[in-house]
């Protein structure tokens, strides 16, 4: 069973070993559904099954799944139905949870963008984040950019290799570059993590620092890695890895990293199949590649096979990106296709690498997500200003891409105008020409609109109002007398009263408005306020003016939120609370799994797909825990643990901490 150690005796000299299974894998695979894998009596989100796929069907996971086609008692896996993502249910954010056992608020981690007062106020840049405004920390595309092939290679998932000022064109060119220089400079593990953004930003131990603090594990593994080797020390013969991360985006402590190397980026090189294809290409080939160098087919010169790491994670991010919409295509129009023919594809590679070298059916497999997916309007050509000298059809921006160029010419902001996405440009004409014009509402924007006539500033130290775009919600943080203050009540009012005639009104709205704002005038489900940094969410309900101008915020407690289409709202949201962090306010935006998809609105970057809201299919991830080598009763025991899911309720997907801790506790120390 778990934990049990046989003695062995040779010439007088005893020794234990493990009795199988020894280590986990996590197969992290961003943006899957939970009704995608989950039967129809298991699955929360509860979509009419569109998404659903039979197990059957899938060579890779089938063989993780062992016994999906036997009664429930025999099957050698078990799907847990009540858990999901934190909010906001955004990638960088809630792998951060994922991997540390903490909400959003613990972990700093506020969203692919937001703004840090404490970083502002200590004057500290993130790396990568040189060109963009103090305090923001932007990970991904928002208002600012930096998502480039540079940024992503250098900074947000650090790649073996430096090839910073190498490619302004583009992931292509950085891989011909990369081609031709027969020895590009190398990173160390430790630069790597000096290097990686979302590391630096993150606020709360990792599993994997957990891990290297445990002396049963220690004792197990021959490890004095110096991660300030280029040669990647835990792989040296005479070394083990006690924990590996491919590709993810954290991974603070792990001995091992695998990011791109030549040797991928080559491989990867000649493929035409689309970004997608690569980042699920990528985790598989970085698998491969780690276990032919630390599990080589001619044993070492001892003898020894070495012990394959206590925890190891894959990440594929293909699935993701392929549902936001690839250059190729993609959306969920695509997603179940995708998932079918490339991720399960990519999973059974490593699945048929394990077993090639004897490490599968002694593997713990937990499965999950860090959010699901909510399909958004894909509209054909929109008409603009029906019925005016201005009327013209108009293709609506869906390509999921920041856009802050050219915004003086009007068939670039019409793209805009048509879609349902709140752009950057489009809140500074808002704040710019609809609040009261003696609040001076002043907005952090990139330099690109300066030219558009709103009130923008790029110093945040002018600024009074910044906002950070996350799909289906935003933060929006309200200066006090600085940013270290309390939001300024008046002010805060006047940007909740202005937010809500703009962006509620719907029909309503004033004729201006509406032409300026077009569809968006009915894009704002809800708005959480918080008065002070330290105080707690509630729900905007409105705003008054009394005759001396003083403004009053009216609000309702968070549990007023209906617990079907804002799924455990109260502990999400309490959780992402972060008094350096978060946003004095918090937009909803509509995005209900129900109706039509053409009333469902985001902020940022307008893409086929999002995630990030409260809803079902947003909300409820897949958190599968399978031992295909054994049976599911030791499972059962550990996860129904106190310190994991009591009776196996798991009301979130950051709880992967502490079923890990446990089973490796158990692993290695019989606990």
């Amino acid at each position: 069973g778990i934990g049990n150690n046989i003695e062995v005796e040779i010439y007088g000299e005893k020794m234990e070993y493990l009795i199988e299974p020894v280590g986990v894998i996590v197969l992290a695979i961003d943006g899957l559904r939970q009704d995608v894998l989950y039967p129809n009596e298991l699955d929360r989100v509860q979509d009419g099954g569109k998404y659903r796929v039979d197990i059957g069907s899938l060579p890779g996971m089938k063989q993780v799944l062992a016994g999906y086609d036997l009664p429930e008692a025999k099957q050698r896996y078990i799907m847990l139905p009540e858990v999901t993502a934190i909010f906001p249910s955004i990638t960088l954010a809630s792998w951060a949870s994922v991997f540390s056992g903490k909400q959003s608020g613990e972990t700093g981690l506020l969203g692919n963008e937001f703004f840090a007062r404490d970083l502002y106020m200590q004057g500290r840049t993130l790396p990568g984040m040189g060109g963009i405004p103090l305090g923001m920390v932007t990970l991904s595309d928002g208002a600012f950019k930096t998502n480039t092939a540079n940024f992503m290679a250098n900074h947000l998932v650090p790649s073996d290799f430096v090839i910073e000022g190498m490619h302004q064109s583009g992931l292509w060119e950085a891989l011909k570059e990369l081609i031709t220089n027969p020895s590009p400079q190398k990173r160390t593990l430790q630069r790597k993590f000096d290097d990686s953004s979302p590391n630096n930003a993150w606020q709360a131990e990792s599993i994997y620092e957990w891990i290297n603090r445990q002396s049963g594990i220690n004792a197990a593994y021959n490890e004095e890695s110096d991660t300030n080797s280029v040669n990647r020390s835990c792989v040296n013969e005479d070394k083990e890895c006690r924990s590996a991360v491919f590709s993810n985006h954290y991974a603070k402590g792990t001995d091992y990293w695998g990011t791109a190397s030549k040797r991928v980026a080559t491989a990867l090189t000649g493929t035409f199949m689309g970004e997608s294809y690569l980042l699920d290409s990528l985790p598989a080939e970085s698998v491969r590649e780690f276990i032919d160098i630390y599990l080589p087919a001619t044993p070492p010169a001892s003898g020894m096979k070495k012990k394959f790491p206590a925890l190891t994670t894959v990440y594929f991010a293909g699935l993701d990106h392929e549902a936001h919409g690839d250059k190729n295509g993609g959306g969920m129009g695509a997603y179940k296709d995708f998932f079918k023919n490339v991720t399960d594809s990519k999973v059974g590679e490593v699945v048929d690498k394990l077993k090639e070298v004897g490490e599968f059916d002694n593997k713990i497999f937990i499965v999950t997500a860090d959010h699901g997916h909510t399909g958004m309007p894909e509209f054909g050509r929109i008409t603009l200003y029906p019925g005016t000298p201005d009327e013209r059809d108009v293709t609506p921006d869906t390509s999921c891409k920041l856009k802050v160029k050219r915004f003086n010419e009007r068939n670039v902001q019409d793209s805009e105008k048509t879609n349902n996405n709140l752009h950057i440009w489009e809140l500074g004409k808002l704040f710019s020409n609809f609040a009261p014009t003696a609040a001076g509402i002043k907005l952090l924007a990139p330099a690109e609109l300066n030219n558009i006539g709103i009130n923008i500033t790029q110093n945040p130290g002018q600024a009074n109002v910044i906002t950070a775009l996350n799909g289906p919600m935003a933060h929006i943080y309200v200066k006090g007398a600085d940013w270290q203050s309390n939001p300024d009540e008046a002010r805060l009012g006047i940007v909740i009263d202005t937010l809500m005639r703009s962006l509620s009104l719907g029909e309503n709205a004033a004729d201006k408005v509406k032409k300026e704002l077009n569809r968006l005038t009915s894009s704002v489900d809800k708005i959480l306020v918080r008065r002070t940094l330290s105080g707690p969410y509630q729900v905007v309900t409105g705003v008054s003016e009394d005759v001396s101008g003083k403004v009053t915020i009216s609000t309702a407690s968070l549990e007023s939120l209906n617990t079907v289409d804002y799924v455990r709202a109260v502990t999400r949201i309490t959780g992402m609370n972060n008094k350096d962090r978060s946003g004095d306010l918090v937009l909803i935006m509509k995005d209900a799994t129900t109706g039509s998809a053409n009333d469902r609105y985001t902020t940022g970057v307008a893409c086929k797909s999002w995630h990030g809201g409260l809803n079902p299919g947003d909300s409820y991830v897949p958190f599968i825990v399978a031992y295909p080598g054994g049976n599911k009763a030791e499972l059962g025991t550990i996860i129904k643990r106190d310190a994991v899911c009591p009776q196996e309720l798991c009301e979130g997907n950051w709880k992967a901490k502490d079923l890990i801790t446990e089973i490796i506790k158990t692993q290695y120390s019989g606990q």
